[in-house]
């Protein structure tokens, strides 16, 4: 299978919403992307991995900061509420799905 795809989360940005994608989970809005910084270390022992790391607001915790890799854009969240799995596999997406983010079968 191949992928493509948008690297969403390099266009997102300050007032975007966001989905956080580990528990408890919810619709995040973006107060600050901050960026890695190799000359001044991060104080809250942020690694270059974790980079970029988002400032959000989250309706239970509170503001927050936390590596991106924990979010999914809008339209992340929404192909993949419109994939089609079998046996642990997409074989598809739901009818009337129209996103620009798709996996397509390159077996043949």
């Amino acid at each position: 299978m191949k992928v493509h795809d948008t690297v969403y989360l390099d266009l997102v940005k300050v007032g975007d919403a966001i989905w956080q994608d580990r528990l408890p989970g919810g619709w995040c809005v973006v107060l600050e992307v901050l960026e890695w910084d190799a000359e001044t270390p991060s104080p809250k022992g942020w690694i270059q991995a974790d980079y970029p790391v988002y400032k959000v607001y989250h309706p239970t915790e509170g503001i927050i900061e936390d590596p991106s890799y924990y979010y999914i854009t809008p339209e992340e969240k929404h192909e993949l509420l419109n994939r089609v799995w079998k046996d642990g596999i997409i074989i598809g997406y739901k009818e009337g799905y129209t996103g620009i983010r798709r996996f397509e079968d390159e077996s043949g």
